[in-house]
């Protein structure tokens, strides 16, 4: 066996342990990170662009329902602040009104007078 034999041996045997560190290398640091990623990937564009209901193909049971886009779900806020919003300003009117009708009756109250009873009869 010649020292070039014995090179190409090393090189070969070399060449196969660095094919199995990265291979061990891509099983346990790599693709983790790169599932991940995509998840997250996933979950960002499901959240901005909405996501279609999840069915199972042998029950036909729907497992997860529709989640509508980003936009719907703001729009619908801002109704649902707007209504609040509303009805907000709805029961401050009605305080100013009671507030009002007991300035009312406390003025009334205090000027009520007395008016002694008449009585028909002459005595």
């Amino acid at each position: 066996m010649s020292l070039n034999d014995t090179n190409q041996m090393i090189a070969a045997a070399l060449g196969g342990a660095t094919l199995l560190v990265v291979i061990i290398g891509w099983l346990r640091w790599f693709r983790p990170r790169w599932r991940r990623v995509r998840q997250i990937t996933t979950a960002v564009t499901e959240t901005i662009l909405g996501r279609e209901a999840i069915i199972d193909a042998a029950t036909g049971a729907t497992l997860v329902p529709v989640q509508p886009g980003l936009g719907l779900r703001l729009a619908t806020q801002e109704h649902q602040m707007d209504q609040m919003t509303d009805a907000v300003a709805k029961i401050a009117g009605s305080h100013e009104r009671l507030d009002a009708l007991e300035g009312r009756v406390t003025a009334l109250e205090l000027a009520h007078v007395h008016t002694p009873h008449l009585s028909l009869g002459g005595t």
